[in-house]
């Protein structure tokens, strides 16, 4: 072997080595290149902000809304809607209301002569009279006191079928002692008769009877108002 060839046997592995360490250069050149490209690339997009934070900072906005909500009310002052004044209306005048009813025979018997007392009767024309009535002769009497209290009497007078035929009689009123009302001669033959007198401030109340002894007579439903 002579020493030319010895140098070229020696050179060829190193030349080798250099290739490979070449490529290895370029190799690492094109992955750079592709990084910076990669990096470019990512940085002109805009970050995105962590959801956490924004979470955080709308829930802020949120409270801060609502404190000055709350704010705002507190001070403006609360207007209530006005209220329309109570309607008055015109008083109205009590209806007249009647004096209560007192029915004669319910009053104590001051003074009295030939009034009877019986549960019921029937008059000469087959009227039957039960409850409130006083029955009496054609000679009697009562006195009752009023007080003055009342001031009207009405009721019916009418003949008993009791009394004899071919009788009569009559009933008259007297308030204080002054004539008040008085029927007409009265018998078998007549009808009831209904009738209503002033009593006003009268004091004592008498009711006579005059004419035949056997002549009787009812004094039914007289009531004192």
């Amino acid at each position: 072997m002579d020493f030319m060839d010895f140098d070229d046997e020696e050179r060829e592995p190193k030349n080798n080595r250099l290739k490979t360490i070449a490529m290895i250069v370029g190799i690492l050149a094109g992955i750079a290149t592709v990084v910076g490209v990669i990096f470019s690339i990512v940085g002109d997009k805009e970050p995105t902000p962590e959801p956490t934070i924004i979470a955080e900072e709308t829930q802020k906005e949120d409270i801060e809304t609502t404190t000055e909500t709350q704010m705002i009310d507190e001070e403006l002052p609360v207007t209530e809607a006005p209220t329309e004044p109570p309607t008055t209306e015109a008083p109205t005048e009590p209806a007249p209301t009647e004096p209560p009813t007192v029915y004669l025979d319910s009053l104590k018997i001051t003074e009295s002569y030939d009034f009877l007392s019986r549960n019921s009767v029937t008059d000469s024309i087959g009227n039957n009279y039960m409850g409130h009535f006083l029955y009496t002769h054609a000679s009697g009497y009562t006195v009752y006191y009023l007080g003055g209290k009342y001031t009207t009497l009405s009721g019916i007078i009418a003949v008993s079928d009791e009394s004899d035929n071919n009788t009569s009689g009559q009933v008259t009123i007297l308030a204080d002692d002054n004539p008040a009302y008085s029927t007409e001669a009265m018998g078998r033959v007549s009808t009831p008769v209904e009738f209503s007198v002033s009593v006003e401030n009268c004091q004592w109340l008498k009711i006579e009877s005059s004419g035949d002894y056997w002549c009787f007579f009812i004094l039914a439903d007289w009531k004192l108002q």
